[in-house]
């Protein structure tokens, strides 16, 4: 079976939307014996999996994976990666849809420039209506290194970092042995960024195949959770990461990186105060693996000098003391709402 694309589809809590989804992928322009359409059922609370099941009575290439448990968007990618066939994948997401009869030219564009990735335009839908997204890139690169495109980009290169807007040759991606992060939030960003440093083989085209819907109570656009603040802890230590193994070879783009990452722990670092135990032990970690560069990076003053200087001990007397800081935060937020 000469399974040509894999689409990869994560579902929790979408049953709004699904439907059009999963519309926009089988009103396509290639036989569905020639790419599969892989569901992945993150433990969704609504009827998602009743429309998905309904679907696959009539679409034999849909295929649907139950987690028993709840594992976020990034674990539900890396199960749809591990079980996807096809010679190229594409991470939708499961309340956006894609535009009419595009799998065809996707597939021909990759295949003519024998590309490793394969980036383009999409549209935003807010309300009712469809939106020019702020980084439309409006001119066609040749075949070039993923790493000439971010140094392109500049400090903008993290607005490039949704998967959706990308189409991956599979081969590539299990030969660099790469993953989604498993924290539920962000969780694009280095992958997204990983991809590109190490391809030899990438273009971007001017063309939108891509609807984006930009929803208030989305992941990205909800309520930030203790488990969202969490997720930004790890994003800024792995973004740290990806800076130490390039600083070398890639000076310029490593300065953007480590910046993005001093703005992630700027606008994250007051959260510590109030995770219950365990997460601030978690997120103390990330801080540790990371602190040379905090110090240097970072212009802690104040109670932040305190709090990094007495890391360790900061957690043993912030367990008795955070209820409290809580309730004060808040009575703060009541007061001045």
């Amino acid at each position: 079976m000469n399974i040509k694309l894999s689409i990869i589809l994560p579902v929790y809590n979408v049953e709004k939307y699904i439907g059009e989804c999963l519309d926009s992928l089988y009103n396509q322009d290639i036989p569905e014996t020639e790419y599969e359409v892989i569901c992945v059922n993150d433990c969704s609370p609504d009827t998602c999996r009743e429309i998905m099941l309904a679907r696959q009575h009539y679409h034999k290439n849909l295929i649907l994976i139950d987690h028993e448990q709840n594992k976020g968007l990034g674990e539900a990618r890396n199960t749809g990666l591990s079980k996807a066939r096809g010679k190229y994948v594409w991470f939708i997401d499961s309340d956006d849809y894609i535009e009419k009869n595009c799998f065809q030219k996707l597939i021909s564009e990759i295949e003519e420039n024998q590309l490793e990735i394969l980036n383009f335009n999409f549209y935003r839908l807010k309300d009712s209506s469809i939106e020019e997204y702020e980084l439309n890139l409006n001119t066609e690169t040749k075949t070039q290194k993923g790493t000439e495109f971010l140094i392109y980009l500049g400090k903008d290169y993290w607005k490039n970092a949704s998967a959706s807007r990308k189409i991956y040759k599979r081969d590539y991606l299990l030969s660099i042995k790469l993953r989604f992060p498993s924290y539920p939030f962000m969780e694009d960003q280095t992958f997204a960024l990983r991809a590109l440093l190490y391809s030899k083989r990438f273009k971007h085209i001017p063309s939108k195949f891509y609807y984006y819907r930009w929803n208030e109570s989305s992941l990205l656009q909800g309520e930030l959770t203790p488990a969202k603040r969490l997720a930004i802890f790890a994003l800024f230590s792995d973004l740290f990461s990806v800076y130490r193994e390039i600083k070398d070879n890639q000076p310029q783009l490593a300065e953007h990186i480590k910046e993005k990452a001093v703005y992630h722990f700027n606008n994250i670092f007051k959260s510590y105060l109030y995770f219950n135990h365990k997460d601030r032990k978690r997120a103390k970690s990330y801080i540790l693996q990371n602190i040379d560069l905090i110090q240097e990076n970072v212009n802690n003053k104040g109670w932040r000098k305190l709090l990094l200087k007495h890391l360790n001990t900061s957690v043993f007397f912030l367990f008795f003391t955070y209820p409290l800081l809580t309730l004060a935060r808040d009575l703060k937020r009541s007061f001045f709402k």
